[in-house]
């Protein structure tokens, strides 16, 4: 039961599921290293649970999987708190007391020797029992007794991957685990922390610091994210709700917010379906092997949100974590995909598109040859064509040459590897106004020479892309 493939993150977020189920408002994530006998302990405030309630939720499937549950119940198997628990864990101690009755102490010792080498304790504490357990005795009058109603899970004898073997660096590895947990929970449960209109919030406190809900859509607050059209599937008379997005593009938002939407994977990983079973994340950044994760596609996610009454058509798991939509969501994806893919490449395509502007000259042009793209060097470029046109035959040549290595030596494996990389910084080279002031001028006598008017040289210097210019300085240097 505890080799079900929980990770540390996804069993703290299974035992939260049930603290929200409960209707708490306020979680408590508590933590440990005390000096190599580490503990980790999870408290809610919830409506909490009778001694008969507690005795059911030890047993292991206590609840029907095919039971009608709340549509507000984050629980699947009536699994989680004992399988969670069992793998990260060999000492599992559960205390819950309702406005209604006192309190009540269950656990799962994988510690206790019996006659049986597998033997397994698990019993209802009664009051020698919590006596003869000082540290408990002393934790849950620290932490629970102010508490009118909730629930305290209590992990103890911590799996070795989490505590290491005794080494000098295993603090540290411990405190990179809860780190990952801090960064698992701001993620899976961001629509709690901070939710749509019309639903409570849900305090999480991790060791005492409130922890903050990470969007992983981008900054709702930024013009340049762009929400797509929503759609909605029937699906056995119930909703799911299709919510895509197109993260901002790297040039429209600050380089820490950008790398913060990112995330640790970055963002052509990050791309795809997240899966949402009642506003909690239960599967993200995949595309179900429709498409492949490709550059172009890489601000594109779209959030689904699917009710747990069709937990068993999607194939939910044990964890939570996987969920396989069936063949006839399958097919609405596609046309979901179909549907967005092009605004996604389009933010993109939009410089590349200036480039290859029919009323835009630019210093670089993109030819398509044989079905095989190519960047070369634009000869027609004002400025390259008047030097070309008055060099001497040898020199013009030799400028030609030179021209034709650059085309054919563009390093494009480099660039696109640079390009991919979202922690890769490009020069954004400062505007000098005296330099485009002179790039402006030189325009205007090579336009002059042409026998162009006024008005007709304003116009073909602003189709003309050069870097920094405005149509104020074309303007001003164009009267002058």
């Amino acid at each position: 039961m505890g080799s079900f493939g929980y990770s540390l993150p996804a069993s703290v977020a299974d035992i939260i599921d049930n603290s929200i189920s409960a209707d708490c408002s306020n979680i408590w994530i508590k933590f440990l290293w005390n000096n190599g006998s580490p503990w980790l302990a999870i408290i809610d405030d919830g409506r909490g649970m009778n001694r008969t309630e507690l005795e059911d939720a030890l047993c292991f499937a206590g609840k029907s999987s095919s039971e009608k549950r709340s549509k507000s119940d984050l629980g699947r198997f009536s699994l989680g708190l004992k399988t969670a628990s069992i793998s990260q864990c060999k000492h599992l101690t559960v205390a819950v007391k309702s406005k209604e009755d006192s309190l009540s102490i269950g656990e799962w010792n994988l510690e206790e020797e019996g006659e049986d080498p597998d033997y397994i304790s698990s019993s209802i504490l009664e009051t020698e029992d919590l006596d003869a357990d000082c540290f408990l005795n002393s934790f849950l009058k620290q932490e629970f007794e102010t508490i009118p109603s909730g629930c305290l899970v209590l992990w103890r004898s911590l799996d070795l991957s989490i505590v290491g073997d005794g080494r000098s660096a295993d603090e540290r590895r411990f405190s990179e685990k809860m780190n990952l947990v801090h960064l698992h929970l701001e993620r899976t449960f961001h629509r709690f922390l901070n939710p749509e209109r019309g639903f409570s919030t849900k305090n999480m406190y991790f060791n005492n610091t409130q922890i903050t809900g990470f969007d992983p859509f981008g900054p709702s607050n930024n013009p340049a994210r762009v929400e797509l059209p929503s759609q909605k599937i029937r699906l056995q008379g119930e909703e799911i709700k299709i919510q895509p997005y197109i993260l901002p593009h790297r040039s429209k938002v600050s380089e820490p917010e950008y790398k913060k939407y990112a995330g640790e994977e970055g963002y052509l990983q990050n791309q795809g379906f997240y899966i949402y079973r009642n506003r909690r994340l239960i599967q993200h950044s995949t595309w179900f092997r429709l498409i492949k994760k490709e550059e172009l596609n890489k601000l594109i996610r779209v959030r689904v949100d699917i009710p747990n009454s069709l937990d068993e058509l999607w194939k939910i798991d044990v964890r939570k974590s996987l969920a396989q939509p069936p063949e006839s969501v399958r097919n609405q994806f596609k046309t979901v995909i179909n549907r967005i893919e092009g605004a996604g490449k389009m933010v993109f395509k939009k410089r590349a598109a200036k480039i290859s502007s029919k009323n835009i000259v630019s210093i670089w042009s993109r030819e398509i040859i044989e079905g095989k793209i190519q960047y070369k060097v634009n000869e027609e470029f004002p400025l390259l064509k008047d030097i070309i046109e008055k060099s001497e035959k040898d020199f013009s040549k030799k400028i030609k040459m030179c021209l034709d290595q650059i085309n054919h030596c563009f390093p494009y494996d480099l660039y696109f590897s640079d390009a991919a990389d979202d922690t890769t910084d490009f020069v954004d080279t400062e505007t000098n106004e005296d330099q485009i002031r002179s790039t402006i001028e030189k325009l205007v006598e090579i336009f002059a020479a042409q026998g162009f008017t006024r008005d007709q040289i304003r116009r073909k210097i602003e189709e003309t892309d050069i870097h920094g210019i405005n149509s104020k300085l074309i303007k001003e240097v164009v009267n002058n």
